[in-house]
């Protein structure tokens, strides 16, 4: 039989309205292990590079204003609305209880909330989602693509087409509360938080907003109200330095500088206070931000005024641009909740920080249903006065720090608009080069942390470094640690220049960092042998001489000492001053006296650095039928003319000793051979061993630095040459390097000398 157009039409329709009968009859209630399965497969499906779901889960109902154990809501025969799964790694999942609802309606991935300590705000959220839940039930509404969702979760045949090109991770790193010590500045009432109200959620989102932009250094005009109950409360903004550099992302024990701007924000919005709750109208937020704290854009806006889609993609757009939104939200029984919205998903959660030490803090699902109104509101465009990529303050930071120690210098931006595209960044870091070295960087845990990064110093005191990314930085952060390692006390200047994509920035610092000597006077320096531990008979074992670190102002160019040991347990082999302190001295050792080496070394350049001064090795000789211990000890140091009172000693343990000996087979250890040496133009690197094993070679300068990387691919039959170049193929310069070789699990050290 031939189908007409028409008929193929009707059959079409037939086929698609029973597709929807069916999806509707299958509506109906979520199950318990339904409703954590579909969390698992939906957060699975979002493709985190973490886990934030855990196999284990505590199941919660939510009806009512209240969150409570699935096994009481059983006993009370309630019909669940929401689903509310706690992680066992701190994270949750807020999971409708009716399939014709969306089904994740919100989750965290953060691992801090406390299910016992959730903020008012979580809960409107949760009562929002509720009245939604009983509306679809009591219309008997249909929404057969939710319905369709469900299927696809329990199914495990969820994957998410409706995923957005990118999602923006939370722009704001605080996690302010409204109790103590954020309201220590707040009217004093013994029955608050510390013997104060709270400080209020329109202070606390407004603060975590303002902190973000670290703006302004100083507010406009003043005000001052009558407060019922606690009097009259002022501030001068205008006459006040807000000390952003002072405000952590928690309030520690240096409080006041968080504590002193809540209490302002609650001023200039005419604070209600309370010990139950202060409140203040999020309208006026937006009025203060303007007239008091220079952010001449900001706007009020609700909700009310646009679709749900417009609305949020209108907020998308904001933090699209690096801006975290100021957000409210009204009920007529718990009265008005303000947090920040400042991230989103890939499946249209919004991130909101609700401003309770963290706690709540997650992705929520903000659509509606059909007919379903919320008062809702938001401050957009709360950009900083003048703000501009030439003028975004950059800063460096960094810790004082001991000589000899390697310290972290943090290069820090405040915030970068997305309109700003900037998806490039150079900066030169100058450094004290004579008395600093420069050791390595990091991006592990910065916002360029996904681009490319090139960190170079071509010339010396400059570290150059460059960073490309196809997509653009959004919101500030730290861009980047370098570290560094002082060689003597003193105050070492850090300054740089810096370019967002070709642009100059000219809001840059400058730092001194200050080292201090690890201890005040030579004299006051320790010295350590290392133990020789279950050394067999006639083997070889090396002890360690260990010394704190050494300053180059001390100019110590002279050393001497005894080690003194039992000619009769030991025998002395040698020293090794490869990769020492005292590599490129000489040293010479008498042992005229039994039982007694007597080291004297000489230096031509002040000695420094922490660590081991040379190696001595001994041959065991006087083992015994059991395990024995003897010792090594030193005295009569010096360094240059100074006695060094503070000196260790060391253990070996011999083992034991037995008549019945294993024939010993001498295996060529392998070797690496430099010559000539030392050189000028070239040298040649011959490799002797037994095994066929390709052998690394990496070439190192005094600061450890790795200069250039060769293979010796055939070293049964083959010699390299270096032509004292680097990886660049630079020349390098003269002086001492260091040449590791690894074969296998072989490995040692030369030392060449380029001279002139």
């Amino acid at each position: 039989m031939r189908l007409t157009q028409n008929r193929l039409a009707r059959i079409v329709i037939l086929i698609a309205g029973l597709y929807l009968i069916s999806i509707s009859m299958w509506a109906a209630l979520v199950q318990p292990e339904n409703a954590l399965l579909a969390a698992k497969n939906y957060l699975k499906g979002m493709e985190f590079t973490h886990q934030i779901y855990t196999d284990k889960a505590e199941l919660y109902t939510y009806n009512g204003g209240k969150i409570v154990p699935l096994e009481a809501n059983k006993i009370t025969e309630a019909e669940p609305v929401l689903y509310y799964i706690n992680f066992t790694n701190g994270n949750y999942a807020v999971v409708s209880a009716e399939d014709n609802f969306y089904p994740v309606l919100a989750y965290s991935d953060e691992g801090i909330t406390n299910l016992h300590n959730l903020p008012p705000a979580f809960y409107y959220w949760l009562d929002s989602y509720e009245a939604q839940v009983r509306q679809i039930r009591e219309a008997k509404l249909s929404y057969p693509e939710n319905v369709q969702l469900w299927q696809k979760l329990l199914s495990g045949t969820y994957s998410n087409a409706s995923k957005n090109e990118r999602a923006i991770n939370p722009l704001v790193t605080t996690m302010w509360d409204q109790g103590w010590p954020y309201n220590a500045l707040c009217p004093a009432d013994q029955q608050g938080p510390g013997g104060h109200v709270y400080a209020g959620c329109v202070a606390t989102a407004m603060g975590m907003v303002m902190k973000y932009w670290n703006h302004p250094q100083t507010g406009v005009g003043n005000e001052s109200y009558y407060c019922p109950g606690y009097g009259y409360q002022s501030a001068n903004f205008g006459n006040t330095t807000y000390l952003w550099d002072q405000m952590y992302d928690t309030a520690g024990s240096d409080y006041i500088p968080i504590a002193t701007l809540l209490y302002h924000l609650g001023v200039s919005v005419h604070m209600g206070y309370s010990v139950d709750g202060s409140g203040a109208q999020s309208a006026d937020a937006a009025v203060a931000y303007v007239d008091h704290f220079r952010y001449p854009s900001a706007q009020f806006i609700l909700k009310s005024s646009y679709s749900d889609t417009n609305w949020n993609s209108l907020i998308t757009a904001q933090i699209d641009n690096g801006c975290p939104v100021y957000y409210s939200g009204y009920d007529p029984v718990e009265g008005g909740h303000a947090f920040v919205a400042d991230g989103y998903d890939v499946a249209n959660h919004f991130h909101f920080n609700f401003g309770w030490s963290g706690s709540g803090n997650g992705y929520f699902y903000t659509t509606n249903i059909s007919g379903f109104t919320q008062n809702q509101g938001a401050i957009v465009n709360t950009i900083p006065e003048n703000y501009s990529i030439a003028n975004v303050p950059v800063r460096i930071t960094a810790m004082d720090t001991n000589a000899g120690d390697n310290f972290t210098v943090s290069i820090k931006t405040n915030p970068l608009l997305g309109s700003w595209n900037v998806n490039h960044y150079d900066l030169n870091l100058y450094y004290d080069n004579a008395f600093v070295d420069y050791i390595g960087y990091s991006v592990t845990g910065t916002i360029s942390e996904t681009g490319t990064t090139t960190v170079a110093e071509n010339t010396p005191g400059i570290i150059s470094v460059d960073w490309n990314n196809t997509s653009s930085i959004i919101g500030g952060g730290l861009l980047i640690n370098l570290t560094f390692r002082a060689r003597d006390m003193g105050d070492y200047l850090f300054y740089m220049s810096m370019n967002y994509n070709t642009t100059p920035i000219t809001n840059v610092n400058d730092i001194m960092v200050h080292s201090s000597a690890p201890v005040a006077t030579i004299a006051e320096s320790q010295l350590s042998l290392t133990n020789i531990m279950h050394l067999a008979y006639n083997t070889i074992g090396s002890t360690q001489l260990n010394t704190t670190y050494l300053l180059p102002s001390w100019n110590i160019r002279h050393y001497q000492g005894n080690i003194n040991y039992d000619p009769a347990k030991l025998e002395f082999v040698g020293i090794t001053t490869e990769e020492t302190i005292s590599a490129g001295c000489e040293v010479n050792v008498d042992t005229s006296t039994s039982g007694v080496i007597n080291i004297t070394a000489n230096s031509t350049a002040p000695l420094y650095g922490s660590g081991t001064l040379l190696g001595i090795k001994f041959k065991a000789i006087g083992n015994t039928g059991s395990m024995s211990v003897t010792q090594i000890s030193l005295s009569d140091f010096l360094y240059n003319t100074t006695a060094i009172a503070q000196v260790g000693s060391a253990n070996v343990i011999l083992s034991a000793y037995t008549d019945i000996e294993d024939e010993v087979i001498t295996v060529p250890q392998p070797k690496l051979e430099v010559y000539p040496n030392p050189f000028r133009d070239n040298a040649i690197l011959k490799f002797t061993g037994t095994s066929k094993e390709t052998v690394q070679v990496g070439i190192y300068n005094l600061k450890g630095q790795l200069v250039k990387a060769l293979q010796i691919s055939d070293p049964l039959n083959s010699q390299i040459q270096w032509n004292r170049s680097d990886a660049k193929g630079r020349t390098v310069s003269d002086g001492i390097y260091f040449l590791r070789w690894q074969q296998g699990e072989q490995n040692g050290t030369n030392k060449v000398l380029i001279i002139k």
